[in-house]
């Protein structure tokens, strides 16, 4: 049977709410992990601006979907609160929850100074999140072991039917690594890749993300969330290059157009990242 995932406290749900602008809030949930098919399931989501009274529909959508960005909001209005519930099309309604929102304006205007910086530094890349709730993969999920096969080419290696949620085009400025001499100069080391990229998507360790130009794919070992006023406002990612027989390689780029990405330093269009097939795939 498909639940929301519960957090510690005890009669509450997996669900958490962000600004992503001031038009536009970020609703992600999480379920328990279950046998049932998601595709057998939908899940319904309310709002209202209060506790109580009838909440207004917003959407019915598929149950695969764990990610729903509400873009018919005004928060700019520091007193406003809205309020939200999802409920599974077999009855399980959440309580209704408030988004709490009125981010810090610093918080805010954080966020801001990111996307103008990554306009000038950053790398068109998609950015991929792995699944961590819902329908275990029927093809590799070992019950009595509680372990997948990280090589599943059913799940991408995340023990999830779901695999990786479909990527987010983003820009991410990406720093390469160099090799620094030690103090004896007679040994050289390595250092680590490290990316700085917006609030969102937040990504965890295991999730990837495909660099557009050069078609080479990162895996995220770390993630340090650079936070203002308990807000995550920028993301500081250690990475590890994917290796070519690797999992996320077999990962198929999305068919369709990429929104394009205005990068002033360039003063154009990527239009040539309009359509995937003309983004290197790393092999060469």
């Amino acid at each position: 049977m498909l639940r929301f995932e519960n957090t510690s406290t005890p009669n509450t749900f997996a669900i958490y709410v962000d600004s992503i602008d001031r038009d536009d809030v970020l609703i992600h949930w999480k379920y328990k992990p279950t046998h049932d098919e998601l595709s057998d399931h939908r899940i319904t989501i309310y709002r209202s601006e209060g506790q109580t009274g009838e909440p207004t529909l917003l959407k019915n959508i598929s149950a695969f979907n764990t990610t729903f960005v509400d873009t018919d909001v005004n928060d700019y209005d520091n007193y406003r609160r809205w309020y939200y519930q999802l409920q599974i099309d077999d009855g399980e309604l959440t309580q209704r929850f408030t988004t709490d929102l009125n981010p810090d304006n610093m918080a805010l205007a954080y966020r801001k100074r990111v996307k103008v910086e990554m306009r000038f530094d950053g790398t068109p890349c998609l950015a991929y999140v792995r699944s961590d709730s819902g329908q275990r993969c029927s093809a590799c999920w070992n019950v009595r072991m509680q372990m997948s096969d990280p090589n599943c080419e059913v799940c991408d290696g995340t023990g999830y039917e779901t695999g990786y949620f479909p990527p987010v085009l983003t820009l991410i400025h990406i720093i390469p690594p160099v090799l620094v001499t030690q103090a004896q100069e007679t040994l050289k080391k390595l250092q680590t890749t490290y990316a700085f990229m917006g609030h969102f998507p937040l990504m965890n360790p295991l999730d990837f993300i495909a660099d557009l130009e050069t078609g080479l794919r990162w895996r995220i070992v770390k993630n340090q969330p650079i936070k203002a006023a308990n807000s995550v406002v920028k993301q500081q990612v250690e990475l590890i290059k994917v290796n070519l027989t690797d999992v996320e390689y077999k990962i198929d780029l999305p068919k369709e157009d990429l929104e394009p990405i205005i990068i002033p330093r360039k003063g154009q269009y990527f239009a040539k990242y309009n359509t995937i097939k003309e983004i290197p795939n790393g092999n060469e």
